[in-house]
């Protein structure tokens, strides 16, 4: 929200008329954006959506919007993994003395979230900097969000931890056996068919992109 010093008016004068929806396009809106996002479109997140104006200047403007971006994974301990990815908004042309962007008080709201089948967003942290650059001499304002999520891991334990351990199994079974056992190549063979196609599981499973190789 921000104030408007054009949009205030009486409201003895027009009825008792308080608010009003008027279209974002009919009026000025803040343009921010998210600066590391992984689309590259950078201000057509928000859409054409209503801003409720107040008759004391003050804007009320709520878009429903969809943020995509681009997380530094640390696979190591998949599939029992937390990442953290972080979301840094801002004006993309007004500097900090046009546009003060502040943080609510009441922190970031999670009630109304839509929980998913394979993530858990552990925890969300704010937090506003007021950034400065050798070309120019006013601040900028610059808010990120810092999402920690956790991996549901019950479907993986099932289908990652389970055929490990019988792969190891297997794999020490061989070694009991004695040198001159038939079965010993037919468990061999067995095992390394197995280990082939747990690597083709992993291929499609883990993103290509991985700084790290999971301990697993």
């Amino acid at each position: 929200s921000w104030e408007d010093e054009k949009l205030k008016w009486n409201e003895s004068e027009y009825g008792g008329l308080g608010q009003l929806h008027v279209a974002g396009h009919e009026l000025w809106q803040p343009d921010i954006v998210l600066f590391n996002s992984a689309t590259g479109n950078l201000l057509d997140h928000y859409g054409n959506t209503y801003c409720i104006a107040h008759s004391n200047g003050d804007v009320l403007w709520v878009p429903p919007s969809q943020f995509q971006v681009f997380c530094k994974l640390d696979m190591r301990k998949w599939p029992f993994d937390t990442q953290s990815c972080s979301l840094s908004l801002g004006s993309w042309t007004y500097d900090g003395d046009q546009i003060d962007i502040l943080l609510d008080n009441d922190g970031s709201e999670l009630a109304l979230l839509e929980t998913n089948s394979e993530w858990e967003i552990v925890a969300v942290q704010s937090n506003r900097e007021v950034m400065t650059y050798a070309c120019c001499e006013e601040p900028y304002i610059m808010i990120t969000y810092n999402v920690t999520l956790k991996r549901q891991s019950p479907t993986y334990s099932a289908t990652v931890i389970t055929p490990a351990t019988i792969i190891v199994l297997l794999t020490l079974a061989t070694f009991w056996l004695p040198p001159t056992a038939g079965e010993k190549i037919l468990l061999n063979v067995c095992t390394t068919a197995i280990i082939c196609i747990f690597l083709l599981y992993f291929s499609q499973k883990l993103p290509a992109m991985v700084g790290h190789t999971p301990f697993v």
